[in-house]
């Protein structure tokens, strides 16, 4: 019987944390109610990343969410199954992440570190080790919005090597900025956070 739980009113991250504690407490078949857009999707991605079968359904403003990995389990052999834990060690190797929280670098004069900022991902787009994520939050999700053409193509270049760029939704809630995101995912705490314990090293500008 699947476990249902109740996160309707719960603010990002909470319902994926939720999810994930009863799915790492053995509860293999989930049906959870929210109230919001941005709930499903962080859900939905959460199945994926489970190789979960995901299913939604919506009834006037509340979602459920099924999140169903029976299927998978059933299929999958004792000797194929890789824990988080050595997944997350074969995922930490020269790996690293850059996580931004302001649109400027430093704490000297303001048009100075946005200059230093653009000249930091024009660095990044054309260096030899690229990060294998970017991580926005707060004030750093003014730099995947802005209107900045050069610095929208670098992030972009990022972007088609493989380097995976993650901006916190509730931050783009905050400043009214969702509807400009020019690139990269809305994502949110728990996966930002994620990201950051996987990697060898996070670089925090």
């Amino acid at each position: 019987m699947a476990k249902f739980i109740d996160a309707v009113g719960k603010a990002c991250p909470q319902p994926v944390i939720m999810a994930k504690r009863a799915y790492d407490e053995g509860n293999t078949e989930l049906v959870l109610a929210v109230d919001n857009a941005a709930a499903v999707e962080n859900l939905k991605r959460l199945g994926e990343n489970l190789g979960a079968e995901v299913a939604v359904t919506q009834n006037g403003n509340i979602y459920q969410v099924r999140i169903d990995s029976t299927k998978e389990i059933m299929h999958t052999k004792d000797t194929d199954v890789v824990h988080p834990k050595e997944m997350a060690t074969k995922m930490r190797s020269d790996d690293y992440a850059v996580f931004i929280g302001k649109d400027f670098v430093g704490d000297g004069d303001r048009n100075l570190g946005k200059k230093l900022m653009t000249m930091l991902i024009y660095s990044l787009a054309n260096s030899d080790n690229m990060p294998a994520h970017i991580l926005f939050m707060n004030g750093g999700v003014m730099i995947p919005t802005c209107d900045d053409a050069q610095l929208i193509e670098n992030l972009e270049k990022l972007s088609r090597c493989g380097c995976e760029i993650l901006v916190c939704g509730t931050c783009l809630d905050f400043y009214g900025l969702t509807d400009q995101l020019r690139i990269g995912r809305i994502s949110n705490m728990y996966e930002i956070l994620s990201r950051m314990q996987e990697s060898g090293k996070v670089i925090t500008v």
